[in-house]
């Protein structure tokens, strides 16, 4: 979803522009390997969390972060149930959006 608006999904083809307005520069500089695009995904937003956790119960747990030192709700290995919480996650969408993947989009049922 985009930072900058309420439950507004990210949709293909990518307003990179939008999304770089709302980039979080100061983390880029920290790591130039992340675009740190303007998105909210699992683990800062509670209306994608609430759907996540009921649409995959089976892999969408709530896990603790030692990092973060809080738990929230984080995707699991369907095999070795390993946690990939919300800098892992961010990571891999931002790849998808650089280099103009599409990913799907679920709409709640």
């Amino acid at each position: 979803m985009f930072s900058d608006s309420k439950n507004e999904d990210v949709i293909f083809p990518w307003d990179k522009e939008r999304l770089l307005q709302n980039q979080d520069i100061f983390a880029h500089f920290q790591d130039p390997s992340i675009e740190y695009y303007g998105l909210k995904v699992i683990g800062g937003n509670d209306d994608l969390e609430e759907m996540l956790l009921k649409r995959f119960p089976e892999t969408i747990k709530m896990q603790y972060s030692k990092t973060q030192k809080r738990s929230y709700p984080m995707n699991l290995c369907e095999h070795c149930k390993a946690k990939q919480g919300e800098y892992f996650i961010y990571r891999r969408i931002n790849d998808m959006i650089k280099n103009m993947q599409e990913i799907e989009v679920l709409v709640e049922a």
